[in-house]
C-alpha cells in the first residue's frame, strides 16, 4: 500500500535520540523523533492522513499510541 509510512530506529548506543523535522514524505510533512530504539514519535505536520507502521526491535505484545495500549503484530 502507498500511504504506510514505516519508522525503525538505527540509533546506536552512543546515541540517545535523533529527530527530523518538517520531513517530505509523498504529499506529507512529518516529524519523526527516536529516542534510543524503544520509543518513537511520529506527527504528520501538514498533508494527507496515512498509516504508520511504527517497527522495533524483537517481539513486543502491545505498543503505546497514543498513551493507550495497543496490540502489536510480529
Amino acid at each position: 500500500m502507498d500511504k504506510i509510512v514505516r519508522t525503525l530506529s538505527g540509533l546506536g548506543s552512543k546515541i540517545a535520540w535523533a529527530e527530523l523535522r518538517h520531513l517530505p514524505v509523498r504529499a506529507n510533512e512529518i516529524a519523526v523523533r527516536h529516542d534510543g530504539l524503544a520509543r518513537t514519535v511520529m506527527t504528520n505536520q501538514s498533508g494527507p492522513a496515512f498509516i504508520w507502521q511504527a517497527c522495533f526491535p524483537g517481539a513486543h505484545e502491545t505498543l503505546l499510541v497514543n498513551g493507550r495500549p495497543m496490540s502489536a503484530t510480529v
